[in-house]
């Protein structure tokens, strides 16, 4: 872990926005030896051939459906907050499927000083909880590699700044490529078996949902999914967070009635009414309005790099591209105006 030091602690500046440093010391915490306390069952990982996030998000749901139809056969692995755990065994017990699963709570609490409640670095956690997960069951069923999917839609996943001002710690890399290519280079150095992949990378949410060809209790299950960023305040999605927005634009781009209990229903009542905030949306129509190709490429470069093949480039800032339109058409059709 001393080698590669100074690539962590660039993996977690270009993830957060913060400046991070490392010490490594000797004589950690040893590893359980055996299930007890409050760890509630041992997981069977017979069979298992690989590892797949899922929070209770529409991606992850679509994603672990798309895997499990096309034969694979994941361990799920979970932030599991209270509200997000009753969210995600719900989700779970629709799917009709019989998953390995690992969930956990990583409270950014301490005891003493400052609480961090930023929550920035919550996607490290989530995909070191994945690695521990992809060497487990490389050991177990003598596999020298094993795919780590990362559901999420190309164009959040890219996240490029709607505003100038939306840089740095206010525009999330969860699963940036960039960010995802040095935990890769990460693993590949320390010896982690996991092989990270986004299968849906070049899809926007709406396609995902389109080429998902849901059936009619699926479309009903996906509006009980959760994208909003803040629903754990009054366990309601908002429906006017960034999050939410390209959420609805999803439904719309698919044809798909959503069902979801938003805060605010109609982004008219919030575009309308005085004492709401409307940052996301003044940033969203601001951000779909007609520009140029150059723009928009400066636009997705600000976030971070993008792979230098030139086709993996050209389809990041197509699904770019297809995201905005995504999201224009959906208010267009609310009555809202982007030109």
């Amino acid at each position: 872990w001393t080698a590669v030091k100074p690539l962590l602690e660039n993996t977690l500046d270009f993830l957060t926005g913060d400046r991070w440093s490392f010490t490594f010391l000797p004589n950690g915490p040893s590893k359980p030896n055996s299930v007890g306390g409050k760890l509630r069952k041992k997981s069977n990982l017979t069979g298992v051939d690989s590892v797949c996030l899922y929070s209770g998000g529409l991606d992850s749901w679509l994603g672990v459906k798309h895997l499990a139809a096309n034969g694979s056969n994941p361990i799920l692995v979970s932030h599991s907050y209270p509200q997000d755990a009753q969210r995600q065994n719900y989700l779970y017990d629709r799917l009709g499927l019989t998953l390995q699963r690992l969930a956990f709570n990583a409270s950014p609490r301490q005891s003493g000083g400052a609480n961090d409640t930023t929550m920035r670095g919550r996607s490290f956690n989530f995909l070191a909880m994945a690695a521990v997960c992809a060497d487990a069951v490389a050991e177990l069923n003598s596999l020298n590699q094993v795919p780590l999917y990362i559901p999420e839609n190309g164009f959040i996943a890219l996240n490029a700044p709607l505003t100038p001002r939306r840089i740095g710690s206010h525009s999330t890399r969860t699963a940036h490529p960039n960010y995802l290519s040095l935990m890769q280079e990460l693993f590949d150095i320390v010896g982690i078996k996991a092989r990270i992949q986004n299968p849906f990378w070049n899809q926007t949410k709406g396609e995902m949902m389109l080429n998902a060809s849901l059936s009619v209790d699926d479309q009903r299950y996906a509006s009980e999914t959760v994208s909003c960023g803040k629903w754990k305040r009054k366990s309601e999605q908002c429906g006017r967070c960034l999050p939410c927005l390209i959420r609805r634009s999803s439904f719309h781009r698919s044809g798909i009635t959503d069902t979801t209990k938003y805060t605010y229903s109609v982004p008219q009542n919030f575009a309308e009414r005085e004492g709401v905030k409307k940052d996301d949306l003044l940033a969203v129509i601001r951000a779909v309005r007609p520009t140029t190709p150059n723009e928009r490429l400066a636009k997705a470069l600000k976030t971070g790099p993008l792979p230098t093949a030139n086709n993996d480039r050209q389809d990041w800032l197509a699904v770019y591209d297809r995201g905005l339109a995504e999201l224009r058409d959906y208010l267009i059709s609310q009555g809202i105006k982007c030109d």
